[in-house]
């Protein structure tokens, strides 16, 4: 049995695959099997992917069913003491694994750990270093942000499968539904190392509209069920299934983030995409910076005022949604 399982979904992305997969073919750490999955690619992703097949590497294809649910189905069927998750198309740096493991070697209450990484956003046409500081009760770090990327995380197994692993619902931020339950048996850290090479493409959840409204909602949604867990009653997905996302209170927070990022798309001239996000934003509550984002649009002068009235908004956002994560810790 290997002590690292590295998997890593792959769906149309067959001009990614070199890099991917030789950046963990050439890792230092060398106790470790790879699973890149083809999900039901139509692009020869799958072939792309075949000629780095080894002892080491395990390459497979299957009809497509989604990131989560291919995750879900790897795990299950592998054997490991810690599990690496790699994103399609990055690049994990030569020292990532062995790096992370002697640190939850060294730091058995860690229940997973990432890494300082750098970004490259297609969408923005800008690089840059992430450095996250992960604080001490990490849960309620999680409700204001989520410092991790998914694709730079090795998490242990045993406690993925104590938290109960992904959970097929979460098409998307399954990662943040998955840190606040792993979070229930330990903390999460970072090495603070640039370790791994992250990039926002056009075809991304970022990048596309539809996918990130529908993202934001999941991220939540997520939320929610934290919060009934803390506060001791049961999770709703696990009670009501998929349905309780349709049985959740609107939420103030997700209408004000939707129209945020509708703000921010439309000051870089991507008005199509802000029109999607703040129809979403009124449809899920018409708040105030729902109303101010729809000014903007159709009022070019007033844009200057924007990146203020941004910054105002985050600012009143983590002040009130601090408390509120610290009274649902209080009452667990």
């Amino acid at each position: 049995m290997p002590r690292v399982v590295v998997v890593s979904p792959y769906y149309n992305r067959a001009h990614l695959v070199d890099e991917t997969v030789t950046a963990i073919r050439d890792q230092t750490y060398q106790d470790l099997e790879a699973y890149f999955v083809d999900d039901g690619s139509q692009d020869g992703t799958y072939h792309a992917l075949l000629k780095y097949k080894s002892d080491k590497i395990r390459v497979s294809t299957q009809r497509n069913v989604g990131f989560t649910r291919t995750m879900i189905s790897t795990i299950a069927c592998t054997d490991s003491e810690f599990i690496a998750v790699q994103g399609s198309g990055d690049i994990s740096y030569p020292t990532r694994l062995q790096s992370q493991v002697r640190f939850l070697d060294e730091n058995p209450g860690v229940v997973a750990v990432g890494c300082y990484r750098e970004v490259v956003s297609d969408i923005a046409s800008r690089s840059y270093v992430v450095k996250p500081l992960v604080h001490k009760d990490i849960k309620v770090q999680l409700f204001n942000g989520n410092p991790f990327s998914q694709g730079e995380v090795l998490m242990r197994r045993s406690i993925y499968e104590r938290a109960g692993g992904y959970r097929p619902f979460f098409v998307y931020r399954q990662d943040l539904d998955l840190w606040l339950r792993m979070t229930d048996y330990g903390s999460m850290a970072v090495v603070p190392e640039i370790l791994y090479k992250a990039w926002k493409r056009k075809d991304s959840v970022t990048g596309d509209p539809r996918k990130l409204a529908v993202a934001m909602s999941c991220r939540d949604f997520a939320l929610y069920c934290a919060r009934e867990r803390m506060a001791g009653r049961p999770d709703p997905l696990d009670t009501n299934g998929p349905i309780s996302a349709l049985m959740r209170p609107r939420s103030k927070d997700l209408a004000t983030s939707l129209a945020s990022e509708a703000r921010r798309r439309a000051l870089i001239g991507l008005e199509d995409d802000a029109r999607h996000l703040l129809k979403a934003a009124f449809n899920e509550k018409p708040v105030f910076s729902a109303w101010f984002t729809r000014v903007i649009l159709f009022a070019p002068w007033l844009r200057p005022l924007a990146p203020l009235a941004n910054r105002l908004m985050r600012l009143l956002k983590g002040w009130a949604a601090a408390p509120r994560a610290d009274r649902a810790a209080r009452s667990r």
